[in-house]
């Protein structure tokens, strides 16, 4: 969901999903405040699946998001403490390998 074309297809999913909610007469689900549970975002990609595979379209494997969280690095900055990449991996089949960082490695510059 990191280009424009993928923004789109969420915003026609968000579209539908909260049509769908409003005639059911339900509450839509919410992201957390602090940004940890993306419940409102699953459900909106959830149902962008939904949408595609009714279409025949072919189904997506990952889902790729940038999300910008925290303060700013430094005075001035465009980077946010917590600002990181999310992948989730749709389709198992995709996952060729895996591999664990060493702790020692994983630990922040001092």
């Amino acid at each position: 969901m990191t280009t424009s074309d993928g923004i789109e297809w969420l915003k026609h999913a968000y579209e539908d999903l909260a049509e769908i909610v409003r005639k059911a007469g339900l509450d839509p689900p919410r992201n957390s405040k602090e940004g940890l549970r993306r419940n409102l975002d699953c459900a909106v990609i959830r149902h962008l699946h939904r949408i595609l595979a009714e279409e025949g379209s072919n189904p997506i494997d990952t889902v790729k998001g940038m999300f910008t969280e925290g303060h700013p690095a430094y005075p001035g900055s465009g980077f946010d403490e917590k600002t990181h990449v999310q992948l989730a991996v749709c389709n198992p089949a995709c996952i060729k390998a895996f591999f664990r960082v060493p702790d020692h490695q994983a630990k922040p510059l001092q």
